[in-house]
């Protein structure tokens, strides 16, 4: 039970510091991956097209809306 467990541990990467072993990776044959096709629909999904200028200026000062004017810091701490 205790090499099943030591081994377990190995295999997922969860062994003791001092006993550092490689095992070798497990990778699926060949044939194996012919059989499983993806769908490119699933690879467009986080893609983004690309924002153009007018976009990108209206998204900056979208941001800005809140913010006071720019102004030296002496000639905010006078008007306080």
């Amino acid at each position: 039970a205790k090499k099943a467990a030591k081994l377990a541990f190995s295999e997922h990467g969860m062994a003791k510091a001092g006993s550092a072993r490689v095992m070798p990776v497990k990778l699926p044959s060949s044939e194996h991956l012919g059989e499983h096709t993806l769908n490119p629909a699933k690879l467009e999904v986080n893609i983004h097209k690309r924002k153009n200028k007018e976009e990108r200026l209206a998204i900056v000062k979208a941001g800005r809306e809140d913010r006071l004017k720019f102004a030296s810091r002496t000639a905010v701490k006078q008007k306080k």
